[in-house]
Parts: C-alpha cells; structure tokens; sequence
C-alpha cells in the first residue's frame, strides 16, 4: 500500500516538474524586440543581459542580432509566428500563383498567403509549405527586393565625363551624401595580450547612420531607426531634410552625389530628388565619396577613448559628426575632385 503510494507521488512530482519546463517558454512581441535592441545599441550590454530585460529568450535572442546586423542595422528583425499548416497547395492552384507574382512581384510572402485563400476560398496554407511549393513547383524565388515598392532603376550611372559636361563642379554645386554602420564595440584593431594568446573581440550591434555634406560645411547626420523592413523611406526621409537645408540656403538646382547602391538608385528616390529642382548624381563604381574620408574622421574620434559600461554610442557619434569642420568638407572635396580628374585621365589612355 505504501508502494503504490509513494509511487503515485512520484507521477505528481513528475507532471509538475514537466509543467514548470514547458512554463519556462516566454512569450515576447515586437516592441520587446526593439527594446532589445536599443539595450544592445545604446547600452552595450551582452545578448544575455539585454535579454533578461527585454524578456526574450536567450535562445532566441542570439538568433534576433545576427537578423539585425545582417541587415546592416536598419531593418527589425520580426516575430516569427510558426502555425501549423491547415491547408495544402494543389495542381490548379500553381497557375494561379505564378500569374499573381508576374503581375505583383513586389509582394511579400504573406501577402501571396491572403490572396491564394482569397482565391481558392480554402483554409490558410503555412508560409513554409508556400515557400517551398513556390521555390520548387513554381521555379519562383522570394527575395528580399520583394519588400520595396516601385522598381529598381536598370539602367548604367551617367559617366563623371557626362556628368561634368552637363554643368556638375564638385566645389560648387554638388553635396555629398553616404551612409555607414557603427558598431558600440568599435575598438582600435590591435590589443595588448599576452604573447602566447590574442584577445578576442566581441562583435556588438550595429547602428546605421546617415550623412550628407557641402564645400561650405556639414549639413546633416542621421541615425537610421531600424524599420521591420527594408525600405527606401529612411533615405526619402533625409533626402527631404536635406532638401530642405539647401533651399533655406538658396542651393537650389545642386547636384545630390551618393553611390549607386540599391537603396540610393531606386527610381522613387531619383524622383523625389528631380521633384523638388534637385539632381540626383549616382556613382559609378570605384568612384571616391568624399564621405568616406568624413566617416574616416569621425570613426577615429569614436576609437580614441575606449567606451565604457556608462557610454552610449549615439551620443559619442553625435560628439564626433560635430568635430568635422568647413575646412575638413572643403579639403576632402577637392581631394575626390582631384582623384576623379586622374581617374577620367586613366580613361582617356
């Protein structure tokens, strides 16, 4: 009798041990997952700490910054909800798919869900059995274009040659406008250690900012708020500000030199540009930005004095864009202007 007893107590001791291991699961949304990462950002805390305060699983939090620094610091990494499939995709039903995305092909994933249970009027398929049908089936790839609205401009950079031709003088009518990341553990690249071992650094979180600058001075710097995802309205957002500056200071019809990344060259941020009596100048590859000399500059006043577990990096990168002077965007200006006047000589041979 004392057996089955004591058994009996066991089984109980054995649901509440199973209970309290699967209670151990935290639930989190997305507003703990951008409070996540501005611990991350401004406080430099490890992803084991940032993650006991944001309330998200340490697991799980790893798996948040890797999605976050991938993206160059300016999407949010999202809450992905796992719902077991309801549904399944059938033959009739490849048609229709591939007809949808040649007609929408900036659509993402989700979307594409809604509209097939719109159409076939059957229960949700799950975004894994969709992925993989269109992949495999349907010979479609989803990539991370897919997010942007408008198309992307296919055509080749006008030549700095063209460019000149047509009036652009870098030391009077051109600014100059980059973006670049920072990382809270921005350190100088060589350590004291001791000689039979190295030290290691550990990677943080990036933060992305923007910049823009003239011959007369700087005129803007920008910290990028991550966004859930990609999108040109960071930069539509600065060009506009930007814009700004110029009329209030009667730089009206100035060329807007940045590089021909993706983001920068999508035809909506040209547009937006040419609207307002601007020019927007796309660097052909391998052609100096001033800009980098600005970033070099104020990355090295970051790097000077170690940050410590008080600092917080938008403050310090906000003391460093204010040491850049007049004479620093002048003098790199005309730095690029003779880099590109050897580069058009390199041409001509």
């Amino acid at each position: 009798m004392e057996t089955t007893t004591v058994q009996e107590t066991l089984k109980e001791q054995d649901k509440t041990v199973e209970k309290k291991v699967r209670s151990q699961y935290k639930k989190y949304n997305q507003s703990q997952i951008e409070h996540f990462v501005q611990l991350l950002q401004e406080e430099g805390l490890s992803v084991v700490k940032a993650a006991e305060k944001s309330g998200i699983p340490r697991s799980t939090a790893y798996e948040l910054r890797k999605q976050f620094n991938k993206s160059g610091g300016s999407i949010l990494p999202s809450k992905r909800i796992h719902r077991k499939s309801t549904g399944s995709i059938k033959e009739e039903h490849a048609q229709f798919l591939v007809d949808y995305i040649d007609q929408n092909p900036f659509v993402s994933l989700k979307e594409v869900q809604q509209e097939l249970v719109k159409a076939v009027g059957e229960p949700a398929i799950s975004l894994s059995t969709l992925r993989i049908h269109m992949d495999d089936q349907c010979a479609l790839s989803f990539k991370r274009a897919d997010h942007l609205s408008g198309e992307w401009t296919t055509r080749k950079p006008k030549s700095l040659r063209d460019w000149m031709r047509e009036g652009l003088r870098l030391t009077e009518n051109c600014v100059f406008l980059d973006q670049v990341n920072f990382n809270l553990q921005t350190t100088r690249s060589r350590s004291w250690s001791h000689k039979e071992s190295t030290k290691a650094i550990k990677r943080g979180i990036d933060i992305a900012i923007i910049g823009c600058i003239s011959p007369n001075g700087t005129i803007n710097f920008s910290k990028v708020n991550p966004v859930p995802h990609e999108t040109i309205s960071p930069i539509a957002e600065f060009l506009t500000e930007v814009m700004d500056v110029l009329d209030r200071h009667a730089m009206k019809h100035y060329h807007i030199v940045m590089d021909s990344a993706r983001i920068h060259s999508h035809d909506l941020v040209e547009a937006a540009v040419n609207a307002r009596g601007y020019r927007a100048v796309f660097l052909t590859p391998n052609s100096y930005n001033p800009m980098e000399a600005c970033w070099s500059k104020i990355k090295f006043n970051i790097k000077r004095t170690p940050l410590d577990a008080a600092d917080k990096l938008t403050p310090r990168i906000k003391l460093a864009c204010e040491s850049v002077t007049p004479e620093d965007c002048l003098q790199w200006i005309q730095q690029s202007q003779s880099m590109w006047e050897m580069h058009l000589h390199e041409q001509e041979k």
